[in-house]
């Protein structure tokens, strides 16, 4: 092993000690309503004209491969903005993920579908928006097969997804709009203007979080230290931070 990959040694050890701890055959019900570790982004201070900080793609891929497969891994890049079908314009919080967020957090497709691995690797302009931006932006009509703005880009609507339920916080966030986070990455980019203190910020970040939907509540821990191990290893600075249930 290179002297670059020896930090890996500590990790790979930790994840054999703790694998017997995790079992297997976990059903898409279960997984739905799993414990839940949240690594977050946050931002830095200001030290130039652009702030970059936070959680990295090879992040995620590093704990894709660390933590045991009968958990989800989920990318989340978020940013509020607007979707524009003709005049009609609604304010959203776009999302760029994987298929596996409908899985983690209980989504309903009511028509179309979710994103898919395809989707993906092929970079595809398509996106599944929340009811309540169905239904200002395609009033008294179906949303599927149209095509909305995202800034400057055009997205293929393939679905139209439950929003939120108060009484179980599963679902889509109102006025969401999901795209491949490949594409997101692909089309819109890292970087995003904010306003802070009255002036304008350019903000730098891959990942805005990262989510793990552990299948067996006991496992928690075990899985809090690999994602601590890992994430520690690679970030020089305290730029994000992790929610572990106890």
């Amino acid at each position: 092993m290179s002297r670059n990959h020896r930090w890996l040694m500590p990790i790979l050890t930790l994840l054999t000690i703790t694998a017997t701890m995790i079992a297997n055959g976990q059903d898409d019900s279960v997984i739905a309503k799993s414990t839940r570790i949240r690594i977050e982004s946050v931002p830095q201070p200001i030290s130039g004209l652009v702030v970059q900080y936070g959680l990295k793609r090879d992040d995620f891929k590093l704990l894709r491969v660390a933590i045991p497969q009968d958990n989800i891994v989920v990318p989340v890049r978020e940013s509020n903005g607007k979707i524009r079908f003709g005049d009609r314009v609604v304010d959203s919080q776009v999302l760029g993920t994987s298929p596996e967020f409908a899985k983690l957090n209980g989504v309903v497709v009511r028509t179309g579908r979710f994103l898919t691995e395809r989707d993906l690797q092929q970079l595809e302009n398509v996106a599944v928006i929340g009811e309540s931006a169905s239904r200002r932006l395609f009033p008294g009509k179906a949303a599927i097969g149209n095509n909305i703005r995202v800034g400057d880009e055009y997205f293929l609507v393939i679905g139209v997804v439950a929003e939120t339920k108060p009484a179980t916080k599963s679902g889509a966030p109102r006025n969401a709009v999901f795209i491949p986070i490949s594409t997101m990455r692909s089309r819109l980019g890292d970087r995003e203007f904010r306003i802070a203190n009255g002036s304008r910020e350019m903000h730098q970040f891959e990942l805005s979080r990262i989510e793990i939907g552990i299948s067996q509540p006991q496992d928690v821990r075990a899985i809090g230290e690999i994602v601590r191990q890992t994430l520690l290893r690679i970030h020089e600075d305290q730029d994000y931070s992790i929610t572990i249930p106890r």
